[in-house]
């Protein structure tokens, strides 16, 4: 008797086609099929499904079809191994359902089957998969960086810019589009400016014919007014949100400079003092909350005229200063003696080191206080057992099996999702020592990771730093407050101690 097959077809990416696209694949897995005595009786194809998606959907829709051949099939048909599923785990939960089905897992272009034989290979050939499909995505990340790095975005450009590739057919440095540029930048100029609302350039813009280089129209909503004007892109930072919104400089010409955005974020977010204080003059960061040691008024910065040219100068404008010798500063003098502040402050390694020591051995003491998914995905499959328990033990006793039959197709479904979930759920888990050790770094580095900041970074740091303002004592800070938080780790702790700031202790300060 003729046993009964399936054949299930996926390809990652149209680029594909005349390669292993589903049509080669397909063609290959009959030509199995009818070698082999099998009688076809349905099939799927699955077009552009990457394996890096979403795993779990991909599966349970690939099980779902499976389930449909329950009693009628007898052996699921893959082009190849990595077709099938790219992790180890993966794999074997796949097969292991399948043989709940009844259906064995073939190979149209490898010898897998149910011998030992036959088994030890399909177990290679799995973990080849996983290797290759890891080793493949490092690569296209390292490559993508590479890109990123020498100032080329590899994806698609927003409007205003072009993708362009170099004569060797590779992505370049992406050129204005001088079709829809003007209408970019007349969007910053109007809200900067402050004469517009979103709405009001979305109304005017929408009346005019806007097309790209390519000859699409585009109709400037609301939405897509907002959504210009809250890009870096244009400004020339590249941002790429999938890798925590790490940030690179284009190569390309920017459609806007950094003062003009910097007043539409100051707009768009009112609330934002930072931005508002930036926007003002971002050629001097320090200037923020800057406090002169004599008078204690608040200093001030400009670019003041000399005979030939501006020099760039920090200074205290209140004329009853007690200071008659020296009330102005070289901006470059007074950074640096900030730069070698921050130095001082910076607390010990070893400092630092019984701190980590005490928030880990904290962490461990309440780490039975923190629910990780994981865990609530572990109680919720504990229910989903025990409920299956509770309907095998009713038909045991002599309850009709027809009428529990939907509930346990329910709770098989249910436990289905909840173990994959869980199975992509452990790389989720809180890392204390990761956070940490990146604090440790941050800490060591911190006189390095305020000069390399922008400006608005260079703020931010500041007031997390010196909630109260920065005194300035012609030459060197004293009288400057640390915040609470970096006061605790300026305190020398033993590990019996708790992590809690002692009062009235204060660093080292220069005099």
């Amino acid at each position: 008797m003729k046993q009964n097959a399936i054949i299930a077809t996926r390809f990652s990416d149209p680029k594909q086609m005349g390669n292993t696209s589903t049509a080669v694949q397909m063609k290959s897995c009959k030509a199995y099929v009818q070698n082999s005595g099998f009688n076809l009786i349905g099939y799927r194809n699955w077009e552009a499904e990457s394996a890096k998606g979403s795993n779990v959907a991909r599966i349970v829709e690939l099980l779902d079809f499976c389930k449909q051949y329950k009693g009628k099939a007898d052996v699921l048909v893959v082009f190849k191994i990595d077709r099938f599923a790219r992790q180890s785990e993966h794999h074997y939960y796949l097969k292991s359902e399948l043989n709940k089905l009844g259906i064995s897992l073939r190979s149209a272009t490898e010898a897998i089957d149910d011998s030992p034989t036959g088994e030890l290979l399909e177990g290679v050939l799995a973990a080849v998969a996983q290797f290759d499909n890891s080793v493949k995505r490092e690569r296209v990340k390292l490559s993508m960086r590479n890109l990123l790095e020498r100032g080329v975005w590899p994806w698609k450009v927003p409007l205003g810019y072009m993708n362009v590739k170099s004569s060797f057919d590779k992505a370049d440095v992406a050129q204005i589009d001088e079709s829809c540029a003007q209408s970019i930048k007349m969007v910053f100029s109007l809200f900067s400016s402050g004469s517009s609302t979103i709405s009001e350039i979305a109304r005017k813009l929408s009346k005019q014919n806007i097309v790209d280089y390519k000859g699409r129209e585009y109709k400037f909503s609301p939405q897509l007014v907002s959504k210009i004007l809250n890009n870096k892109f244009y400004m020339g930072l590249m941002i790429v949100r999938k890798w925590d919104n790490e940030e690179f400089e284009g190569g390309y010409e920017p459609l806007v400079d950094y003062k003009t955005f910097m007043k539409c974020q100051a707009r768009l977010n009112p609330q934002s003092e930072s931005v508002q204080k930036l926007v003002s003059n971002p050629d001097f960061p320090l200037r923020d909350e800057l406090y002169c040691d004599h008078c204690e008024k608040k200093m001030t910065a400009a670019w003041c005229t000399g005979k030939s040219k501006k020099y760039p100068l920090y200074y205290c404008k209140n004329k009853k200063c007690s200071n008659k010798s020296k009330k102005s500063v070289d901006r470059a003098e007074l950074e640096q003696e900030f730069y070698e502040f921050l130095k001082i402050i910076r607390p010990t390694q070893e400092n630092v080191d019984r701190i980590k020591e005490l928030v880990i051995k904290r962490y461990q003491e309440r780490q039975s206080e923190f629910e990780t998914k994981s865990s609530v995905l572990r109680q919720k499959l504990e229910a989903l057992v025990q409920e299956k328990k509770n309907l095998i033990a009713m038909v045991k006793k002599g309850a009709d099996y027809d009428d529990i039959k939907d509930d346990l197709e329910e709770n098989k479904a249910k436990t289905r999702h909840l173990r994959l979930e869980l199975n992509e759920s452990h790389e989720e888990e809180f890392k204390i020592e990761l956070l940490l050790d990146y604090a440790d770094n941050f800490l060591r580095n911190l006189p390095k990771f305020w000069f390399n900041s922008g400006p608005e970074n260079k703020v931010k740091l500041q007031r997390i730093l010196f909630p109260k303002g920065i005194v300035y004592s012609y030459p060197g800070f004293s009288n400057t407050e640390l915040s609470p938080l970096f006061k605790l780790f300026n305190t020398p702790v033993s590990a019996d101690e708790t992590v809690v700031t002692p009062r009235g202790i204060e660093p080292r300060l220069p005099g």
